[in-house]
């Protein structure tokens, strides 16, 4: 509140003491501060998990990049690995329409 008056109000007009009215208050903030604390928690394990898929994905990538540089390696071999990594990715594309087209609610 804004003044002790505007308290003095409101703790008559509610029907509380102070003490109640702080005791509430506080719970209040006890149960919000918990809550903040497992958002932040779940926030950073997403940011975590994403972190490592992207690394995972670079980690490939060079490993993939390294491959073709080394060995001796024909176009067509070349064109195949991306024509089964274009495969992959309308795979999980399709499973992705399936699964939000499941999810969507009738």
């Amino acid at each position: 509140m804004f003044d002790p008056l505007k308290k003095l109000i409101y703790y008559l007009w509610h029907g509380e003491t102070k003490e109640e009215y702080d005791k509430r208050i506080a719970e209040a903030r006890a149960a919000q501060d918990e809550l903040d604390r497992k958002n932040w928690a779940e926030y950073q394990k997403e940011q975590r998990r994403r972190a490592a898929e992207e690394r995972a994905a670079r980690a490939k990538e060079r490993a993939y990049q390294r491959f073709l540089e080394t060995n001796e390696v024909t176009r067509c071999d070349a064109a195949e690995l991306d024509d089964n990594a274009i495969r992959e990715q309308r795979r999980r594309a399709m499973q992705f329409a399936k699964d939000m087209q499941d999810s969507r609610p009738d």
